[in-house]
């Protein structure tokens, strides 16, 4: 799995296709939790619901050594801060999960006592009605995302989704079906329990943050943390992740932040729609040596209409974080269509390899590059290009119709 260049690239704005098997869907609303917002709004005492099992995350890394690896930490770190949803009930917080490949997870949901988790309705926990504890999990993707430090070991990122009142679970596993999508076997999610959440970390610098609907929020001392939950996302299904929030998108909650040496974003007149991370150092790049050139024995197959690629070298560095990565990457520089000249094969080794491993890669070449293909593999930053990283090797190979 790749994992996003978001602090490079700021920005990854995406509308969920439409499809029969849905990838996000939401909650159907339950009485039980309409009575807690109602007893909470007559007696103003928060009338919690009853502990039930915790939730078993899935579709989550498993192996220490791949992807984003796991946690490094059973209990995560829950941080202080916490906002009421619009309906009542638990407020809703965020928790830090630091991860054996060097990455910070951000996780959000409701919030009970010390533990974060979700609410038992709408295909959530057999609809039971009870809080359910939420282990500390690592996935980098549009529900728990994961990032890279940058160069002095600090954290940035930023998110604003649709979700529901039940908290912020994988959709996919959930009895109902958001607005964009139509799969005709699940009922559609309940107006009502849609929730449009914003939340992300900024760093020490950022002072305030000013939402849409023209409140405030002081981020949280030194990790910069900030959650915004409002009821108005329901036709809104865009997902935004970035190393900072997108202010000029009109589904954005973020609208501006304030820093500590009295400037802000947006500015007057800014021309881009993002607010770029303030303090962030970039990575260094890897540093050209000789003694990283290997060997690049590469293999060609056809498989119907599609061309593989099978690479195979030794490695002359080892990884250790999810900081590094090596890539294989193929291109069709004499091909008469612009696309194929640039990068058209990327495939990241996304694990810690030892010096003199021999590693594996393989990728498969679109049907319309046809030519002399370049295949080169590289040492790289992850935050670093597609296209960048040091030279281990480079082969040419022909690829037919």
């Amino acid at each position: 799995m790749t994992i996003l260049p978001q602090l490079r690239d700021a920005l990854v704005h995406a509308r969920p296709r439409r499809r029969r098997r849905p990838f996000f869907v939401g909650l159907l609303a339950t009485g039980g939790l309409a009575v807690t917002g109602a007893a909470l709004a007559a007696t103003g005492v928060l009338q919690l619901p009853p502990v039930g099992d915790p939730v078993e995350p899935t579709r989550v890394e498993r192996n220490p050594e791949r992807g984003v690896g796991v946690p490094t930490d059973q209990a995560g770190r829950l941080l202080a801060l916490r906002v009421p949803d619009p309906a009542g009930g638990p407020p809703w917080g965020l928790r830090i999960v630091d991860t054996t490949r060097g990455m910070q997870c951000l996780q959000a949901g409701r919030v009970v006592g010390d533990q974060l988790g979700v609410l038992g309705q709408d295909g959530i926990a057999g609809d039971d009605g009870r809080f359910h504890p939420l282990p500390p999990a690592t996935r980098s993707g549009w529900v728990t995302q994961c990032q890279l430090p940058d160069a002095n070991g600090r954290f940035f990122i930023a998110i604003d989704k649709l979700s529901y009142a039940s908290g912020d679970a994988d959709p996919r596993e959930r009895a109902c079906r958001e607005p964009s999508n139509r799969d005709p076997d699940k009922p559609r999610c309940p107006t009502a329990d849609a929730r449009r959440i914003a939340f992300g970390l900024l760093g020490p610098e950022a002072s305030t943050v000013t939402f849409a609907d023209g409140s405030t929020q002081v981020p949280t001392e030194g990790d910069g943390a900030y959650l915004h939950v409002s009821a108005d996302g329901t036709e809104q299904g865009e997902v935004v992740i970035g190393g900072g929030p997108v202010p000029g998108l009109p589904v954005s909650a973020v609208k501006r932040i304030d820093y500590r040496d009295g400037t802000h974003c947006p500015t007057a007149g800014q021309r881009t729609p993002s607010c770029m991370p303030k303090g962030y150092v970039e990575p260094a790049p890897v540093p050209s040596s000789k003694s990283l050139r290997r060997n690049v024995s590469v293999k060609t197959a056809r498989d119907g209409k599609a061309t593989w690629i099978k690479v195979r070298f030794r490695a002359p560095a080892s990884i250790t974080d999810a900081g590094h990565e090596y890539r294989l990457l193929g291109q069709v520089p004499d091909s008469a269509d612009k696309r194929c000249r640039g990068v058209v094969m990327y495939v990241p080794s996304n694990r810690n390899i030892a010096r003199g491993d021999t590693v594996k890669l393989e990728g498969i070449v679109p049907d319309d590059c046809q030519g002399r293909l370049v295949v080169s593999v590289v040492l790289a930053a992850t935050t670093e290009r597609n296209d960048g990283g040091k030279l281990i090797g480079r082969v040419t190979r022909p690829i037919a119709p």
